[in-house]
Order: C-alpha cells, then sequence, then structure tokens
C-alpha cells in the first residue's frame, strides 16, 4: 500500500510528454542554457572587467596560475603542500595544453559544464518524477543568471555543480537495490568531487549509511565505494602532509576558512579572521551557526573578491539585477525551500539528492557564507523547486491557505537574513579592483569613478565595524 501511494504521489509530477517532443525541448533547454552563458561572456569581454579577477592575489588568478603550473608539469610550490584542492586546476592544466594560456579560452571552454549540469538536472528529474520534472528543472539552472556569473570565472564550483549532480545521479540508482558496480561509481564521483572540494568527502559516509538504513547495502558495495574513493584522494592527501609535516586532506584552506567562520568576531560572511575562534560547545557559536544558515538562504547573493554590483552596473545587465530568478539566490532558493516540503516522503527515489543537499550546505555553513559556495546548492534545490511550479495549479486551488503561509515563511527568512546585515568588504574590493583594470585599459573617467566608490565603501564598512575586522590589505592605498 505505501509503494502504491508513492508510486501515485509521483506520478502527480509529470505531465504526459511524447519521448519525441522531449527529446526536441530538452535540446532547446541545453541550447537555451550554452546561449545565455556565451551571451553574458562575449558582454564580459567587451569590458575592462573580464580581467577583474585574474588580478594578482583573487581565486581566478589562483586557479590560473596553479593550471599553468600543471600545464608545464610541475607543481606551483615545490615541497610546500597544495592550498587549493588540485581536480580543477589540474582540468585547467590539460585545457591549457590544448587550446593555450588564453583566459577567454578557458571560460568558453567551461560554458560546456553549465550546459552538461542542465542535462544533468533532465536526467535527475526524470528519475524522480518523469520527463516534466527532468525538463523544468534543466531550464531553471539554465535561465539562472547567477550560474552564467559565476560560469563566467574560473572556480572549481563550476566543476563541483557537474560532480555532485552526477554523484546524485549515480547514488539514487545505487541506493535501488544492491548493485555493488553502482556503488563503485559512487565512489570514484565522491573522490572526484572531494578533489574539488574537500568537504564533498562527508557525502559517502552519509550515503553508505542510508543505503544501511534501508538495508540495500552489501559489504562489497562499501568496500568498492571507500576503496574507489580512497585511492582517489590518498595521493595529494600523502604529499600535503609530508609537506606540512601533519596530517592535511587534499588542500590547506580548510583551517583558514575556519576561523574566518567561527572567530569571536565572525558574522557568518568571509572576512580575515578576527579575534578567538569560539568554543564549539558554546551558546555563542551555535547561535553563530543558526546566522550562517539563515544567511546561506537569504535573498542577498554576497561578494566574492568582486561584488556582483560591479558587474551588473558596469556591463548593464538587467537580468543580474533582477527579475524572478535574478539577482540573488533566494529566490530560487525560496521555490526550492517550499517544494522540499511537498517532495519529502514522496519516493525514497529523492533520498540521494537531497541527502546531498542537505549534507553539502550544512558543511559549508559550518565554516563560512561566501555566494560562490551556494551555486552547488541551487542546481539541486532546482529539483524540488520544479517539483513546486508543477504542482502549483493544485496547490492554489486546493491549499491555497497552506501555501500563503510557507511563502510567508520564506519572505521573513529572507528578510531576517537581509536586515542589518554585517560589514561586507568584498564591495570596496571590487571597486578597487575595478578602478585598477579600467585604469590599465587607459579608461581614467571610469576608473575614477569605480575609485571614489570604493572609498566610499571602505569608509561605510569601517563604520559599521566597530571591532576592526573587516580589514583592508595595508597596501591598498584607496585614497590615491
Amino acid at each position: 500500500m505505501a509503494t502504491l501511494t508513492r508510486r501515485a504521489a509521483a506520478a502527480r509530477l509529470s505531465i504526459e510528454l511524447s519521448p519525441a517532443w522531449t527529446t526536441v525541448a530538452l535540446g532547446g533547454v541545453l541550447l537555451l542554457a550554452a546561449g545565455l552563458r556565451l551571451a553574458y561572456l562575449i558582454a564580459l569581454w567587451q569590458s575592462p572587467l573580464f580581467l577583474l579577477n585574474a588580478l594578482p592575489g583573487l581565486d581566478m588568478a589562483t586557479y590560473f596560475s596553479v593550471g599553468q603550473a600543471f600545464a608545464a608539469g610541475r607543481l606551483p610550490q615545490v615541497g610546500a603542500p597544495l592550498f587549493q584542492a588540485p581536480l580543477y586546476p589540474l582540468l585547467l592544466g590539460g585545457l591549457i595544453r590544448l587550446a593555450g594560456p588564453s583566459l577567454a579560452a578557458l571560460c568558453a571552454a567551461q560554458v560546456v559544464l553549465g550546459v552538461l549540469a542542465c542535462g544533468l538536472l533532465d536526467a535527475l528529474g526524470r528519475r524522480l518524477g518523469g520527463p516534466a520534472l527532468g525538463l523544468l528543472a534543466a531550464g531553471l539552472y539554465a535561465v539562472y543568471p547567477i550560474a552564467w556569473y559565476y560560469g563566467g570565472l574560473l572556480l572549481s564550483e563550476n566543476l563541483l555543480v557537474v560532480l555532485l549532480l552526477a554523484l546524485a545521479l549515480a547514488a539514487a540508482r545505487a541506493l535501488d537495490g544492491r548493485d555493488a558496480c553502482a556503488w563503485l561509481g559512487v565512489g570514484v564521483l565522491c573522490g572526484l568531487a572531494s578533489l574539488t572540494k574537500p568537504n564533498a568527502v562527508l557525502v559517502l559516509p552519509a550515503l553508505l549509511l542510508l543505503a544501511w538504513w534501508q538495508r540495500t547495502l552489501t559489504p562489497r558495495a562499501a568496500a568498492l565505494a571507500l576503496l574507489a574513493c580512497g585511492l582517489l584522494v590518498l595521493p595529494p592527501t600523502l604529499y600535503n602532509s609530508l609537506a606540512a609535516g601533519a596530517p592535511q586532506f587534499v588542500s590547506g584552506q580548510g583551517e583558514h576558512l575556519w576561523l574566518a567562520g567561527t572567530t569571536t568576531y565572525a558574522t557568518g560572511l568571509y572576512q580575515l579572521p578576527c579575534g578567538p575562534p569560539l568554543d564549539p560547545w558554546s551558546g555563542s557559536f551555535w547561535g553563530l551557526q543558526a546566522r550562517k544558515l539563515v544567511l546561506f538562504f537569504s535573498n542577498t547573493e554576497f561578494g566574492n573578491n568582486t561584488n556582483l554590483a560591479v558587474f551588473r552596473t558596469a556591463l548593464g545587465l538587467g537580468l543580474l539585477g533582477g527579475g524572478p530568478m535574478g539577482f540573488g539566490f533566494g529566490s530560487l532558493a525560496g521555490l526550492g525551500l517550499l517544494g522540499l516540503v511537498g517532495v519529502r516522503g514522496q519516493s525514497a527515489r529523492w533520498r540521494a539528492p537531497l541527502l546531498i543537499l542537505a549534507i553539502y550546505s550544512a558543511s559549508i555553513v559550518l565554516f563560512v557564507i561566501v555566494g560562490r559556495y551556494r551555486l552547488p546548492a541551487a542546481a539541486l534545490l532546482c529539483l524540488p523547486a520544479a517539483a513546486l511550479l508543477l504542482r502549483l495549479p493544485r496547490l492554489l486551488r486546493d491549499q491555497r491557505r497552506r501555501l500563503g503561509l510557507a511563502l510567508a515563511g520564506v519572505l521573513v527568512l529572507s528578510l531576517a537574513a537581509n536586515t542589518n546585515l554585517p560589514p561586507d568588504v568584498s564591495l570596496p574590493f571590487a571597486h578597487a579592483n575595478a578602478a585598477t583594470v579600467f585604469a590599465q585599459a587607459g579608461d581614467a573617467t571610469t576608473a575614477q569613478r569605480e575609485l571614489t566608490q570604493a572609498t566610499a565603501a571602505a569608509q561605510d564598512v569601517a563604520g559599521r565595524d566597530p571591532h576592526g575586522c573587516a580589514h583592508l590589505p595595508p597596501t591598498w592605498d584607496l585614497g590615491r
């Protein structure tokens, strides 16, 4: 009876579509995803802002330089542990060997990752609720402007989105039965994701525990998954541990991010560590985690070295500033959170993607909130968001009161996170960097305007930061 009920609930997500029409529609969605991302890149290439994130010291520049080192067959720093997880720079190194050290070519090639993510969302959606769910989830990610923005930067989250979606699909298949080979694929994908962002390693034990609870896990399957993941992460772990003289996982940035997000004066957003670390058993520590959880699902897209507002203003990209899926994470997150209420318990097939979403989001919240860290969560939230949209006509007809209360809850959550936000050092950084690239391009007028905005933003941050924790590098003279 329970099985029949789950099947009936899942069927309510399905709309009858012919195979031929579904194939054509999917092709259209993938073309749309590629076209929107390329259009954004073309607009970006026409502005000096394209080189903004390639300034020395910023993440894109770091990934590019490490990729060049790998392309040349050498380590970025001989005898030093890897600060960044190695898989994404290795991918960049391979592309550099093929196409040369062109930032434009690398960003264009990265469009493939965005399109592939849409294809994986379609496959996941079909498995969870039918072709209509898959197409709508893929369409939501295709038109999501924040994915275009981060897809135009050389950042490892673009690869992580693809790996976590592929992992969710492989895990959904593995949890369906006792196929040990399926768990081998889960282990490989989890290992690759961990080589992209180390916190992804937490997903594998969670999936194994879920399979054990469902009584679908055999010892052979568990051993294969753990062995595959372990063999992939072992070489960089050994190298880093030997180079550091102490145990260290695949990258060395974990301690820095932990201190940035859990010190006495931590705000939840990224800033340089200030003050002693909080006691993990204290009420202050868990109060900060609760704040970060609210911030994670708020309607603000926090800056990442370069604030999105700088791009939006200079490029005139209206879609990055508004619209139903526009500037900010909350418009998509709100739909996804509402959708989670509806899909919970509908089908065992939802367990894998929802567990991966929960583990990934929790691991980010424990450290520090940065805009780009939320991109994999946004992709996974497209699935329950699409499920909600497909059921919306029935909900409006039969459950308007419950839907209204849920919408009010999401609105309160977003307002709470956007009221009296802590100092955000990304904005003065962004305007100062923009002044640099416009000056290098010979546009003195725009450079001076950006410098003026940088100075004003820095003064604003200082005025809202009585503890002096929102440090700006002393080498940056914003008044020059």
